[in-house]
C-alpha cells in the first residue's frame, strides 16, 4: 500500500469536500423554500373535513382490513370483503358504513358497532392540533 497512493487519496478527499459543500448549499435552498411554503400555506379544516366525508368513509378501509386480519381472516379474504364493499359504495354513491352493515359474511366476523368505530366519518380531524 505505502505512500504511492497517498496523493490520489488526497485528491479524492478534496472532491468529497467540494461535493459536501454543494450538498449543504442545496439543503439550505430546499429548507428555505419549504419554510416559505409552510409559512404562507393556508389550511381550511372545514373544507378538508367536507372533502374527506365525500368519500363516505372509504378512506378508513385500511382500518377494516387490519381488524379483519386480527379476527383471523387471511389478508386475501379480508381484502376481498373490503374491496367488494368499497366498490359497491363507490359505484352507487352510498355510505361505506351502510354497505358494510349489510354484508352477512362480514357480520360473522365483526359487529356493527366495530364497523361504526372504524368507518367513522371525520368529525374532528387529527390534523386540527397543528398550529399554523
Amino acid at each position: 500500500m505505502g505512500l504511492t497512493n497517498y496523493s490520489e487519496h488526497i485528491s479524492l478527499n478534496q472532491q468529497d469536500w467540494h461535493l459536501m459543500g454543494c450538498t449543504f448549499l442545496l439543503l439550505e435552498v430546499s429548507l428555505s423554500r419549504l419554510n416559505e411554503i409552510v409559512t404562507t400555506m393556508r389550511v381550511y379544516p372545514e373544507n378538508m373535513k367536507k372533502n374527506l366525508n365525500l368519500l363516505g368513509g372509504l378512506h378508513n378501509s385500511q382500518k377494516l382490513l387490519l381488524k379483519l386480519t386480527q379476527k383471523g381472516l387471511s389478508r386475501q379474504e379480508a381484502y376481498s370483503i373490503v374491496q367488494k364493499n368499497a366498490m359497491i359504495a363507490w359505484d352507487n354513491s352510498k355510505n361505506f358504513e351502510d354497505v358494510l352493515k349489510k354484508d352477512k359474511t362480514l357480520l360473522k366476523k365483526i359487529t356493527k358497532q366495530e364497523i361504526k368505530k372504524m368507518v367513522l366519518l371525520v368529525t374532528r380531524p387529527a390534523y386540527l392540533w397543528l398550529k399554523i
